[in-house]
């Protein structure tokens, strides 16, 4: 009797200290928007994130940041890797992913490792807020030399 008492006593003080208020219907519902609105990422805005001083800028970044893997390079691997990532409200980068493989495996990880390192982006907008957006890199493996300009001027 005195056991199973105690056992009694012990279950309700442990469920009194795990006790919590419950939120009302409505401040459920408005944190639960907030949540999924912090969580949800935009493939097209108003303004599109900018890389400081602009795609130029981004491009010679990369060209200049990029690391050909020497095993790849040794054995003759080539090829283009699309990156998407996500540049969140505060204009960081965030879960890079390979979209499109260059068919090696240690490409595609210097890709995102370039990817990673970017700096912060001016994050896009979508009614005059920052929100989180997806962004898409190609990134050109190739063995040849590198030329001379980015891009043709017309």
């Amino acid at each position: 009797m005195c056991k199973c008492f105690c056992v009694i006593i012990a279950l309700f003080v442990a469920s009194v200290s795990f006790a919590q208020e419950e939120p009302s219907p409505q401040e459920s519902q408005d944190t639960l928007i907030e949540q999924q609105e912090e969580k949800k990422e935009i493939k097209r805005v108003e303004k599109m994130p900018e890389f400081p001083g602009g795609n130029r800028e981004l491009l010679k970044f990369i060209k200049q940041n990029i690391i050909y893997p020497k095993e790849a390079a040794q054995q003759g691997h080539t090829g283009t890797v699309i990156i998407q990532f996500v540049v969140n409200q505060e204009g960081k980068v965030r879960n890079p992913e390979v979209l499109k493989s260059s068919s090696c495996p240690a490409l595609d990880q210097a890709a995102i490792d370039v990817i990673r390192n970017l700096p912060d982006f001016t994050p896009g907008m979508q009614d005059g807020k920052n929100v989180s957006v997806y962004y898409r890199v190609p990134i050109v493996f190739d063995l040849e030399k590198p030329k001379k300009t980015l891009f043709k001027r017309r």
